[in-house]
């Protein structure tokens, strides 16, 4: 049977993983992030508590009013060369993506549930938060290939999924006390799967 999303748990070595994370440290404390929405305009997020946003085009915090909030910056090249190779190592892709292909350090909080929806590539997203609370939500859910709510994914340290560009998915509310939700939003050309990667269900530990 065919799947249309595959869970890997621990998916970057310890070693890595550590090096991971304190480069995601420096980034969080770098400039350059944009507003998902106003991508005219770079913002700093730096000291923004929960449940508050940067007033775009000015330098005021403010609680928020609706909560739509979403940065991103693109990762460094040197990590993107090295989740690429890494893919094709564990034998997850066959070969590097697509030129304009995108991997995005992504950042948010608070956010309304989005609608179930269809990405134009296939898509990976990684998991940094090690403390997240579950009750703070931001959970992906996405749909099975019969159109049936598939699974409702628990958010962990050093988890990714992998999705097919075919899969319906969501995320849901997190609250307005989350602390800010961390990712790598990855968006690819499908063709670079491998087929085996979806042979089986579940998370692969």
């Amino acid at each position: 049977m065919k799947y249309n999303a595959k869970v890997v748990d621990n998916f970057m070595p310890a070693e890595m993983w550590q090096e991971f994370k304190t480069y995601i440290k420096q980034e969080l404390n770098n400039g350059g992030w944009r507003h998902a929405h106003n991508d005219y305009q770079e913002l700093d997020i730096l000291n923004l508590g929960a449940g508050q946003k940067l007033a775009v085009g000015t330098e005021a915090n403010f609680k928020l009013e609706k909560n739509d909030d979403m940065f991103y910056k693109p990762l460094s090249a040197e990590w993107k060369d090295k989740i690429v190779q890494f893919m094709i190592d564990k034998k997850y892709w066959t070969r590097k993506p697509k030129e304009g292909s995108t991997f995005h350090l992504h950042v948010l909080w608070p956010l309304t549930s989005t609608k179930y929806h269809l990405d134009q590539d296939a898509a990976a997203t990684f998991y940094i938060n090690e403390d997240w609370d579950y009750n703070w939500g931001g959970q992906l859910i996405w749909k099975h290939i019969n159109d049936t709510v598939g699974e409702y994914l628990e958010i962990r340290p050093n988890r990714i999924i992998f999705l097919k560009n075919d899969v319906e998915h969501n995320v849901t509310t997190t609250a307005m006390e989350a602390d800010k939700r961390l990712t790598i939003q990855m968006f690819f050309d499908a063709e670079i799967y491998n087929p085996d990667l979806f042979t089986e269900a579940g998370v692969v530990q």
